[in-house]
Parts: structure tokens; sequence; C-alpha cells
């Protein structure tokens, strides 16, 4: 969630957000996506490109060469053709006056990390869209969103370099301000301060630049950098939010002493943050062994001190931070192991954990005592059974019982953990095995490891092997049809293939399970959800197959986005505004985000909140952020369907 005074929610946003929970018609495309996978007896399809899951924190990349691509097809870009526009110079009478003609000054809200050749969106971004809208929208946004895509496309908006919007600044906060209070929100304090420093002095007020270097000073890779910069910062600025950053930086620097003079200031001054005080006085100054009791909520400058006194943190601390922090709180020491792999956890449904991350937690919160046997009937086990169930799974051999172990493993998370990183994690492990006979019976498996976790080259090879397995072998036939919908959105079907597969996995679907619990209105709900993200991934779903799992519709109690939100997402993609196209479709799903991610049960988007925004992406060219957004949400629909369960 936001992490920056209330004061951000600009008043203006009581004009803007009309809210009425209205379904808005979607536009459906009837675009069939390029990429197709040929059954196993015929040629192979290329896999389109998958972008790689989100580092713990991406290093920031500084082009000077702007490139343009175009789109090929979901999941797939092609460098524009470039074209000659030279042409004879005329000849030059040097009796004519020379006349010269200013260049006009790049606004200062232009600035960025990331240009369009290196994950940027494009210079013309924003191209139609009011400053007053973006400046309006982007501080209430709540960050991170529940989708790890949509987190990693914020974070290449806000870093773009591109022509700042037409109009006026918001007066209390800059869009530049605005830009480095989100990353920060996301995670990304380094890169937030890195935004700073391009920018111009005045395109910050006194709370926001404080906050930012705070944040920042928790981050070892710019902390001596915030500290370098301090003293000329504070020429020119001098308020009381300065003094908690300079006490920081004494303290790095081994001056106890200006460090509790800072100290005194602040208390001199009013300053009611005993917490602050508590611990450079108590701890770093005079030596104590115990924090004091009161940690939550975690301020940056909190943790910046924690840090300098090597002392463990109390698990609640960790249950009880914002995504803001959870990449520091990584680096930082634990009373409880269990803390940081649960952490991971958390940052891993976000998009900001890595694959090696999840690992090293994983591998670091226990040791096996167990019988290295152990088995997770359900996923109701605590965050030790499931890191002894790592473990385990990494002293296993048999490359027989390492696959099934791996699928025990997969259906101990949750979906939304499952995604991206943590299949990437278990992918890895996995990578040293070749598709053969040898392991028809688990060759399904291993296809869904390998596509969830981001391989398409072993997905492909291990789907052509289920494939041939699934003629003799029933289970596996169930495996594949189970997953087809994932299948057909990772552009492994082929289009001759496309209406039967699709028939086949509705009728499997439509098949109630034996527990009794589950009615047909359910699993015709279900199966709609589903068709509903494969149209708007690219694909034309037949009327029969729509018939198939028609059901009258019903009052729906569930939160909806903004009527307004939606609206004006359709009429930014339908406009190809693509900055605006995004920021829209951030706060579409943004208010369904979990304000303390220790919480597992937060509400999930509408499935139309999802289409709209697939839809929208792959309108204004993002087909590849469109195809990993499909399939990330497809693995959520797809968890523990009904017609699975037998």
């Amino acid at each position: 969630m936001n992490v920056f005074p209330a004061k951000r929610l600009v008043p203006a946003l009581l004009g803007l957000a009309v809210l009425c929970n209205t379904v808005t018609a979607l536009a459906q495309s009837n675009d069939r996506a390029a990429s197709f996978m040929i059954d196993a007896q015929a040629p192979v399809a290329q896999d389109p490109a998958k972008a790689p899951p989100l580092a713990l924190m991406p290093a920031p990349v500084v082009s000077t060469t702007p490139a343009t691509t175009e789109s090929t097809g979901i999941g797939t870009a092609a460098p524009a053709t470039a074209k000659s526009t030279a042409t004879a110079s005329p000849a030059v009478d040097l009796g004519q006056p020379v006349t010269t003609t200013a260049l006009s000054e790049v606004k200062p809200d232009s600035i960025g990390l990331l240009d369009n050749g290196k994950e940027g969106l494009g210079a013309t971004m924003w191209k139609g869209t009011s400053r007053s809208f973006v400046t309006t929208l982007l501080p209430a946004i709540n960050l991170p969103t529940p989708s790890p895509t949509l987190n990693s496309l914020a974070r290449r908006l806000l870093l773009t370099t591109a022509t700042a919007p037409e109009g006026e600044d918001n007066k209390s906060l800059t869009l530049t301000a605005a830009r480095a209070e989100a990353l920060v929100s996301l995670g990304y304090a380094g890169e937030a301060w890195k935004l700073t420093q391009l920018a111009k002095a005045d395109q910050f007020d006194e709370i926001t630049y404080s906050q930012i270097a705070e944040a920042g000073l928790v981050t070892p890779s710019i902390a001596d950098d915030v500290c370098a910069r301090l003293s000329d910062i504070m020429k020119s600025r001098s308020s009381l939010e300065w003094q908690k950053p300079l006490a920081i930086c004494q303290l790095r620097a081994k001056d106890t002493k200006a460090a509790q003079v800072a100290v005194d200031l602040l208390r001199a001054q009013g300053d009611k943050d005993d917490t602050f005080a508590s611990i450079i006085e108590k701890n770093i100054i005079g030596g104590g062994k115990q924090l004091p009791r009161q940690l939550t909520p975690l301020k940056a400058t909190t943790l910046a001190l924690i840090r300098m006194t090597e002392l463990p943190l109390r698990d609640e601390v960790y249950a009880r931070s914002e995504p803001a922090l959870f990449s520091e709180l990584m680096q930082t020491k634990a009373s409880s192991p269990y803390s940081l792999t649960s952490m991971a956890e958390q940052m891993a449904r976000h998009g900001l954990a890595t694959a090696d991350t999840l690992k090293a937690a994983y591998q670091t919160a226990a040791t096996i005592q167990d019988d290295p046997q152990t088995t997770l009937s359900t996923r109701d086990r605590d965050i030790r059974s499931r890191a002894i169930l790592f473990q385990a799974y990494l002293q296993v051999k048999d490359p027989k019982e390492r696959i099934a172990k791996a699928a025990e493993l997969l259906d101990a998370q949750d979906a939304a953990t499952r995604n991206g990183a943590f299949s990437g994690m278990i992918a890895d492990t996995l990578s040293d095995l070749a598709p053969s006979a040898d392991y028809n019976a688990l060759a399904g498996n291993m296809a869904e490891v390998q596509i969830f976790g981001g391989k398409p080259d072993f997905a492909l090879a291990w789907l052509k092997q289920a494939r041939i397995a699934g003629i003799g072998i029933p289970a596996v036939a169930d495996a594949l049809r189970n997953l087809w919908p994932v299948i057909a959105i990772s552009g492994f079907e082929s289009e001759a293939d496309f209406n039967r597969h699709l028939a086949e996995w509705e009728d499997h679907m439509l098949i109630p399970p034996d527990d009794g619990r589950t009615d047909l209105r359910d699993l015709k709900l279900s199966i709609q959800n589903i068709l509903q993200i494969v149209e708007a991934a690219g694909f034309t779903i037949p009327d029969d197959a729509w018939v198939k799992c028609f059901t009258p519709p019903e009052l729906d109690k569930r939160a909806y986005p903004s009527a307004y939100s939606l609206s004006r997402l359709q009429r930014a993609a339908a406009a190809g505004r693509r900055g605006e196209t995004v920021l829209a479709a951030l706060s579409v799903v943004s208010p369904f985000a979990k304000s303390n991610s220790s919480n597992p049960n937060a509400s999930e988007p509408p499935v139309y909140a999802w289409v709209a925004v697939i839809t929208a992406l792959r309108q204004v060219g993002l087909n590849s952020d469109a195809a990993l957004l499909a399939k990330e949400v497809m693995g959520r629909l797809m968890e523990k369907p009904a017609a699975q369960a037998r």
C-alpha cells in the first residue's frame, strides 16, 4: 500500500472517481494468437518469448539510444523496420543570413531510468493523457497489486523516460515525486532515489524527499550515496523531517555524539517517535540487547537503526510489515528463520522475489529432523512443514520420485505463491531431466511445472511426451485436459486442434465430482471465468462453448472495481494511450491488493476486471505482458477446480 502520508489522497479524487457498481460491457477480441503447438506428430511451432521472473531488486538500466519495437503476436516483439530518411543536402547560399531556432526545454517530469529499448513503455506513452489525470490517480493506487505481472509493468511505467503529459502539475505533488513515491511502495527504494537525483530539486516537497531518503538508507546499495549527498540537500532543506536521516548517517559514520545531538533536537522540537530515540540511546549508544516492544508499524528509519544493532527482529514485525520493506527485511536478522521464509513467500506472491531468493529461504528455515518422506496432504500446513518438504525433495535422487515430490510441493502452495518464482524454483531443480518413456506417467506433471515456471523449451518437450503418453495412460490424458487452458494461453495449442480440445476440456469440466458438494451451476461459472480469460488473451471461443456453460446470473455481493476506472481503461486502450492504459489497469486491480500481505484471505478482483485489463494491454501492443497476466490469472482460477477434485 502507499506508505506516504494521508495528505497524498488528493481532493480531486472526489470529482474523479464516480463509483457505481455497474458491469461495463467488455469488448471481446477475436484475434487468434499467432503461435501454436502442433500435435505430437506434427512440426512444432516456435514458443513465444516469456519474460523472466522479476528479480528481487533489478538494477536500473539507462540507455541513450532508444529503439522501437512492433508487436508480432502474443508474447513476441520484433524490431521495427528502419526507414532511410537521408536526402541530398541542398546548396547553401553563404550570402544569406543563417537563422536559428531554440530547442524546446525538456520538461523535468520526462526523466526516467528506462528507455524504449530497455524495458521502457515508449517515449510517447503519455500522448493524449492529461497531467491532472495522472497526478490524481497515481498516488491513489494501492501498490503492490495482487498481480506480479502488473507489479512488473507498474515498475516499468514509473521508470520509463517519456514526454510528460500535457498540463500543469498538481500543486501539492509533482509527477516525478508521485512516481518516486509509488516506486518506494513497490519496494524499489533504490530506483526511487536514483530518480530523485536526476530531477530538479524543486520537484520534491520536504516530506516526499525525506521519506525517499529514509527508504534509501535501508537499501545497502545506495545508503552511502544518500549520506554523501545529505549535507548538500540540507543546505536548502532544514525542516525537522531531515533530522532522522541525518542521525542515521552520523551513526553510520560512528559519530555517536552528533547523533545524540540530532536526537535531542528532535525531542526538543516535539517529535513523538520514542522508538527511534530509544534504539539510538539504549541499543546503539548504550549497548542494550533488548529492542523496544513497540516496533510496528515498522518505519524505514526504525529498520535502518535495527540493522545497526544486529539484534534479531521478532516474528510479529515480519507479519505486520508493508511490502515496501519486504526486500530489506529479508536482509535483517530474525528471531525465527520461518519469519524469513514466510516473508519470501509473500514476496513471491507479489513477484518481488527471485527463484534463488525463495530457494535460499526454504533451505535455511529448518533442518530435516522428521522422516524425509514427509508429505503434505493439504495446503493448510505451516511454513515449517513446507520448508522440510522442500529440503527432503532436494535430497531425493530417484528421478521419478523427484518429479512426484515436485508435484506434491506445488500442491502445497496457494495459486498466488505457486505462480512465477515458486514454480521457477522447482523447474530449475528438474532441468537436468530429459523427457523419455521412463517418465510417461509423470509427463503431465512435468509439463505443468515447466509452463508455470516460465521454461517454454522444457515445457514444450514435456508436453509432447505427455501427449504421446496420454494415448495409453488415462491419468495423463486427464492431466492434459485439466491443463488445457494454460496450454492454449502459453501458445502450445494448434489452431486445427483448438476447438476439439476446447470441447473435450469443457465436457470434462462439466462432470460433477463425487463429493456431492459442487452443483452444476458452480461448474458452469468456473468454466465461464476461464473462457473469458482465454478469449481476452486473443482466442476466439465458439458460440457452442458459451452455450454449454451458460447459467442465468444471480446477485453477486462481492466488491467491484469502480465503473469509472473500467470506462477510463477501455477509452485509453481504444485511443492507443499506452501510459494511461497501464495506469488505469493498475487502478482497476489495486483496490484488491492486500493491505497486509500476511492475510491470505484477501479478495480477488472479479474475472471481468482481469478480462478488461488483459484486453486493454493487448490493444496498446503490450502483448507479452497480456499473455503473462492471462497465464497468471488462469493459475489462480484453476486452483482446485471442482471438476478436478475427483
